[in-house]
């Protein structure tokens, strides 16, 4: 059914069918579109009150500004998307336990007029579009949270035993082995912690540097031992060769 037109103004039909071509018509309206209702509707004005030239320059004016500044969100919005390819994204995913799904953009497209990013071998659309994010950021959150995943294992400073020291340095490890970008999103209770269990092991004489010392300790028993004997054993052997010169020069003389 076509449009209908009462004094001179373009209304819809009555039916339901009606209805829906011209909310079609509205949402999907290009420059011919605009004409034909625009010369339709100058076909039927009322004769008594003629809309004037000028209306008519200024109602095309304007549609074609609201047209130009359409297709340059359309040609901005195609660009962005496109400039996203090899940049890694947050996508919504409701297949996903978190509801979001993380990856690279392989490629965009357009499938049924509408643009798609293919990620991880499955394509979503610009509207699940969640956040674009650094690689820098992407890899300390997930060293953060690997770190933080380890201090959750340890227990608190109160508890801790000889079985917790080797977990404990590991934990110093990790963390000293990050960057100072990657340290930032760590939780300072974290680092706290971390510090609380250290001092726990030394007070309790558990840590490597304490058994090192112990070590240094007896070997340096050890060696004054060992320097002690030979010492005796210079002294006994000069007493030795003393007294062979005695006896020899005492039996010289006899």
């Amino acid at each position: 059914m076509g449009l209908t037109i009462e004094n001179g103004q373009i209304v819809s039909g009555t039916t339901n069918d009606a209805k829906t071509t011209t909310s079609t018509a509205s949402n999907e309206i290009d420059s011919d579109t605009f004409l034909t209702l625009l010369v339709a509707e100058m076909e039927n004005q009322d004769p008594l009150e003629p809309t004037s030239n000028t209306e008519w320059v200024s109602q095309y004016a304007t549609f074609t500004q609201v047209e130009q500044m359409s297709e340059l969100v359309s040609t901005v919005t195609n660009q962005s998307a496109y400039d996203l390819v090899g940049k890694t994204v947050i996508v919504v995913d409701d297949s996903s336990s978190t509801g979001y799904a993380t990856g690279v953009v392989d490629y965009v497209t357009t499938e049924d007029g509408e643009l798609v990013m293919s990620i991880n071998g499955s394509t979503y659309t610009m509207d699940e579009l969640d956040s674009v994010v650094n690689n820098d950021y992407l890899t300390a959150v997930s060293v953060s949270l690997t770190f933080e995943a380890i201090m959750d294992a340890l227990p608190d400073a109160v508890d801790v035993d000889a079985d917790d020291v080797d977990a404990i340095e590991a934990a110093r490890e990790a963390y000293d082995s990050m960057t100072d970008y990657q340290k930032t999103f760590v939780a300072s209770t974290y680092v706290d912690k971390l510090e609380a269990l250290e001092a726990a092991v030394a007070a309790l004489g558990l840590s490597d540097t304490t058994e090192e010392t112990t070590e240094t300790t007896e070997t340096t028993e050890t060696t004054d031992s060992t320097e002690t004997t030979e010492t005796t054993e210079t002294t006994e052997t000069t007493e030795t060769t003393e007294t062979t010169e005695t006896t020899d020069s005492t039996e010289e003389t006899e």
